[in-house]
């Protein structure tokens, strides 16, 4: 009854991702997206499993680019927009006439990191489909993370916006940038390290070393800010690019980068000298929740504690350790500036303001995302808080609002959650539980 139903996901704002268990199945995504449209038997086109639940291509199409993107946390994949990935599949025009074709037809021409390594013969005419494996499961043909072009015309539900800034310089494509250039301010940036392994595609390891979503817009908050603190620490620091544009934008007398890796602290010390960032910038190995470590640090003697994208779904098991070390580093009257960007529908954000409560700590914004922001491919929706220790009548509850910069309409996520966990005709137990299996 709760099986491959991914009309009712999709109704529920649920970001559905395609993928397959190759070699068990094709891994052909464009077979995926067949199956998720049609759901029939492979023999009988009128034996349709739930038909309900078919997907229209435009949310197949979804499932297979933007939402498999967005599920392994790929900002540089997924759609076709200036700054990302030039990774297509071109198809035959008539597909978007024929959607059935999609079980048989063969790409035109393929592109990976903007280098053609696949054009089709003039003369290969053949259409028969690829060899399908296993029995038929709806919806899970493939995982391939590209967007798709129809010859002749472009998928009218990925269509470009009709203006779009000026494409980045070179050195901002891909995930190695050499510098980041924010208004007049540019920060040297290097992503070379030995931990870096090789994975798919001639791409590496990069989840360490990557300028993600709200670091950037961090930099873009200190750039355009400009902030006066006394003494500053930043948490779980990374590569060192916020460190190294605090270097060249935040007046302080002392700054600590810290982070549990030590590839990474070796590369924030790599980047903070190539931005020739002061003497008092220094760098130290910090675990989330160990007190001796704040203790060295010096308990109660910052006023400013740093963190980018450090709060993510991934991350909630160590929230409370994070939260616990923001308190004992900060000095009374101190804030925790956080770059934080949501990558799941209530989880995240709900349990952010509980863990903040149960410590009396007040989340305010300092500077809610913006459209100006979001049209670059690295902010993404992306904004600061301010987390700081409650005063008397100070309170989370009017967070959630339609309107809140901070995080909108959560109430309202979370009613409609509540209300389809006790939807008697159509439970669906444990699917937005953050415990569940």
């Amino acid at each position: 009854e709760y099986a491959y139903v991914w009309k009712y996901l999709f109704q529920r704002g649920v970001h559905v991702a395609g993928g397959s268990d190759s070699p068990v199945e094709t891994p052909s995504p464009l077979v995926g997206m067949y199956d998720a449209m049609f759901r029939c038997s492979r023999t009988d086109d009128g034996d349709v499993y739930k038909p309900d639940q078919m997907l229209s291509f435009a949310e197949a199409l979804y499932m297979y680019t933007v939402a498999g993107a967005r599920a392994s946390m790929e900002p540089l994949l997924g759609d076709i927009c200036v700054g990302k990935a030039a990774d297509l599949v071109f198809l035959p025009g008539d597909v978007e006439d024929n959607y059935k074709m999609l079980k048989t037809v063969k790409a035109e021409r393929v592109v990976v990191a903007g280098e053609v390594v696949h054009e089709r013969r003039a003369d290969d005419i053949s259409s028969s489909p690829s060899t399908l494996q296993g029995p038929f499961i709806p919806g899970k043909g493939g995982g391939f993370f590209c967007s798709c072009f129809l010859r002749g015309k472009q998928c009218s539900r990925f269509s470009l916006p009709p203006s779009l800034p000026s494409p980045p310089p070179p050195s901002e494509f891909g995930i190695e940038l050499e510098s980041l250039t924010l208004g007049d301010l540019t920060v040297k940036y290097s992503t070379a390290t030995s931990s870096s392994i090789p994975v798919a595609h001639g791409r590496e390891d990069k989840t360490g070393t990557m300028l993600w979503p709200a670091a950037r817009k961090f930099c873009l908050f200190l750039e355009r800010n400009r902030p006066k603190f006394s003494r500053v620490v930043e948490m779980g620091c990374g590569n060192g690019v916020v460190a190294s544009c605090a270097s060249k934008t935040v007046q302080c007398s002392a700054y600590v980068a810290t982070d549990v890796d030590n590839d990474a602290l070796s590369m924030a010390r790599t980047n903070l000298a190539m931005n020739g960032a002061p003497n008092y910038f220094k760098t130290e190995k910090l675990r989330w929740g160990d007190e001796k470590g704040a203790k060295f640090l010096g308990l109660g003697s910052f006023d400013a504690v740093f963190g980018a994208d450090i709060i993510y779904p991934g991350s909630l098991v160590a929230l409370g350790e994070l939260l616990d070390t923001v308190v004992l580093l900060l000095a009374e009257g101190g804030v925790f500036v956080c770059g934080f960007v949501e990558r799941d529908w209530t989880e995240t954000m709900a349990a952010l303001i509980e863990a903040c409560d149960a410590r009396t700590l007040k989340i305010s914004s300092l500077e809610a995302a913006s459209k100006d922001d979001d049209m670059h491919y690295t902010t993404m929706g992306a904004r600061v808080l301010s987390i700081s220790r409650m005063k008397e009548g100070d309170s989370n509850a009017g967070l959630g609002g339609d309107d809140c910069p901070c995080f909108p309409s959560l109430k309202a996520r979370l009613r409609q959650k509540e209300e389809e966990s006790s939807d008697s005709e159509f439970e669906f137990p444990g699917l937005l539980d953050s415990d569940s299996d």
